[in-house]
């Protein structure tokens, strides 16, 4: 109990378990099965005096510890070969077992819990290696996609369909190599003018009956990743002359400049990409044609993404780094551009609206000068009612306005 108690404070408030952490629950939930199994068959022991039924009981129980406890230790051992499946399902075949105690319990689904989370940091790991071995297999690099389907070739965690396992991959990988292997052998041997006149030599000998040779060549299934060529003298009589070793020429590596030649082209694509885009985006921002700056920056970002491993990663910095400062400039000329145009809408409200009370104002004094000469029109006929009329409405208009007031 000390144990599990302490267990318990130094794990306090933690979310969720490590696989370390799944150690020492299975360590402490061990622990407390040893002690409570001793515990119940000192209690058998003294349940033995009270009678056989009781005593049945106890010895039930103390095997039911004890299978607990095996229990317990394959998972620990399962944990330990971070084989989290199996240790799970351990756990899960004791956790409604009576034999455990309330706290114990608690312990073990804690321990599913956290072997649950493990599951999916493995399943993630997975993935990502397994997406990567396909990433060097669609890019040329077989030894580097190889490693990566080794890693994961055994593991069960990886749903996928047939001729896109792991298995498939190394299998398909291996041919692969083999033939590559036997190709350049066999350019070595035939590109050799002191290989082939030692095969002819040997071939003549051979005719005569004098000495036997062959060339051993490695077959089309074997997966090794460096030709050799070896003749081998199989029966030499005594007076025949010494069969003379070839020793094959240095040749340049085929494939190897084939796939330095393709990435230099590709190195070579992608900038005038990023240049043209370059030159491109300063063109639209000037013209204010800021969709098609940032359509000419996305389509060169794409490039330079799907380029990514024949670039390398400094190159792929560098040109991120550029399509980064592009992008920045499109957006700071287009912020200016929205501020430009945000002050003009600005200066013409104003002035509309300077226009509109100018116009007001010139339409109300014309209004004022029709109605006070119509009044005079109409008091100098002595018609005086229609002449207050017309200047009660001169009123409404301009209601300081002295002379209609007088």
């Amino acid at each position: 109990m000390e144990k599990l108690n302490y267990f318990k404070k130094s794990l306090g408030g933690y979310l969720f378990f490590s696989a370390v952490s799944v150690m020492m629950v299975l360590a402490v939930c061990a622990a407390n099965a040893q002690d409570n199994g001793k515990d119940a068959n000192a209690t058998s022991n003294q349940k033995a005096a009270e009678g056989n039924g009781n005593q049945k009981t106890a010895i039930q129980d103390s095997n039911e510890r004890g299978r607990v406890l095996e229990v317990i230790s394959r998972a620990d051992a399962f944990v330990t070969q971070e084989n989290f499946s199996e240790a799970k399902k351990c756990l899960e075949q004791i956790k409604d077992s009576k034999a455990l105690s309330e706290e114990e319990r608690s312990l073990v689904i804690d321990g599913i819990k956290s072997l649950d989370v493990q599951i999916n940091n493995q399943k993630r790991q997975i993935a990502l290696t397994y997406n990567a071995g396909v990433e060097y297999y669609r890019a040329g690099q077989l030894e580097k996609a190889r490693e990566c389907f080794v890693k994961i070739v055994n593991k069960n965690m990886l749903v996928a369909p047939a001729g896109q396992r792991a298995s498939d991959y190394i299998e398909k990988i291996d041919k692969a190599l083999a033939q590559r292997a036997a190709a350049a052998l066999k350019q070595q041997v035939t590109s050799d003018p002191n290989a082939v006149s030692a095969l002819k030599g040997i071939a003549d000998k051979r005719a005569d009956g004098g000495t036997e040779a062959v060339i051993v060549v490695p077959p089309a299934d074997m997966n090794i990743p460096v030709p050799v060529t070896v003749v081998t003298p199989v029966r030499v009589p005594v007076t025949a002359e010494p069969v003379q070793r070839i020793q094959p020429a240095a040749q340049p590596d085929s494939y190897i400049a084939k796939v330095n030649q393709r990435m230099a082209i590709v190195r070579n694509y992608t900038e005038a990409i990023v240049n043209d885009a370059n030159d491109k985006i300063s063109q639209y921002i000037n013209a204010n044609e800021f969709d098609k700056a940032t359509a000419e920056l996305e389509m060169a970002q794409r490039v330079v993404n799907d380029n990514q491993f024949n670039l390398g990663k400094e190159v792929y910095n560098e040109y991120n780094s550029r399509l980064l400062s592009m992008s920045g400039e499109i957006k700071q000329a287009k912020t200016a551009q929205a501020d430009r145009e945000k002050i003009a809408r600005e200066a013409a409200a104003t002035k509309a609206q300077i226009d509109f009370r100018s116009k007001m104002e010139s339409e109300r004094g014309a209004r004022i000068k029709e109605l006070m000469a119509t009044a005079k029109a109409y008091q100098g006929q002595q018609r005086y009612e229609e002449a207050i009329g017309q200047l009660e409405s001169l009123l409404a208009i301009d209601p300081t306005n002295d002379e209609a007031l007088l």
